[in-house]
């Protein structure tokens, strides 16, 4: 499960400043044959899909600190190819530029941790079984991101939220990038919008108006016969309360330190 939808975000995530294409596509293309595939794919980057990417990262750019509660539902792919719906709930606090506190649960599964970074140290709490594992990781959520996923194997609840609009991104991976239509979600006017690039659908659900924040996500992995799904509805509090000793981690009595095992090495 943890392998499929975060193979999907991380992918997700670099696809922000693919938004520069949108400068490049040509209003119309006199093409020969050996130029045929490309013209069908710029046919299908949508300029004002792509540009709806880069207002949504420059805005969450400017956020100093902000709370997003979530409901998740994904798919888990049994060995036999059997797909089980599993849902669950995130909570996730943020002060920019370093300061971080989650918390997931997973519904059935039993599957309850934490996360809290301080700027210094990043700790991974499980609630489930009270276990904890601290790595020193001074610098910024963005380090922290990069940092945890490339040398721990750990994924950040919602790090495309710190990632969108940064200098990590493959501007030619995005190959479509549509306007599906207008919709409304828990009141919010929004536009939903569809992404692909090899391996990942991907849908946004961006809110109207000056605050450009994703309300809602679709990530199809189909780079897996079984085309695992990970949907998230996003509740933005713009304006948390925050108290810099939530980030930091206290050991509950009778918790158990571990280690993070080390990342095995692809070939």
């Amino acid at each position: 499960m943890k392998k499929q939808h975060s193979s999907a975000l991380r992918i997700a995530w670099a696809l922000a400043l693919a938004t520069a294409l949108c400068f490049v596509i040509p209003a119309a293309m006199a093409a020969g044959p050996q130029d045929q595939e490309s013209q069908q794919t710029q046919a299908s980057l949508e300029p004002k899909a792509l540009e709806a990417l880069y207002t949504m990262s420059s805005y969450l750019r400017t956020l100093p600190a902000f709370e997003v509660t979530s409901s998740f539902y994904l798919d888990e792919v049994l060995v036999s190819g059997q797909k089980i719906l599993v849902s669950g709930q995130s909570a996730l606090k943020v002060k920019v530029p370093d300061k971080l506190y989650s918390k997931v649960s997973v519904d059935e599964k039993e599957r309850n941790f934490a996360m809290y970074f301080d700027g210094q140290d990043f700790t991974l709490y499980g609630e489930t079984h009270n276990f904890y594992a601290t790595v020193s990781a001074p610098g910024t959520l963005k380090d922290l991101a990069e940092k945890t996923f490339v040398e721990k194997g750990i994924e950040l609840p919602l790090q495309d939220l710190f990632l969108w609009g940064t200098n990590a991104a493959d501007q030619d991976a995005i190959t479509s990038a549509l306007i599906i239509g207008n919709a409304v979600l828990d009141g919010n006017a929004c536009t939903h919008y569809a992404y692909r690039q090899e391996g990942v659908d991907w849908q946004l659900w961006i809110q109207k108006g000056e605050q450009s924040l994703p309300l809602q996500v679709v990530i199809t992995t189909t780079s897996d016969d079984s085309l695992p799904q990970y949907a998230a509805r996003l509740n933005w509090d713009l304006e948390p309360d925050v108290d810099d000793a939530l980030f930091s981690f206290t050991p509950p009595k009778g918790a158990h330190p571990i280690d993070f095992l080390p990342v095995a090495k692809k070939n």
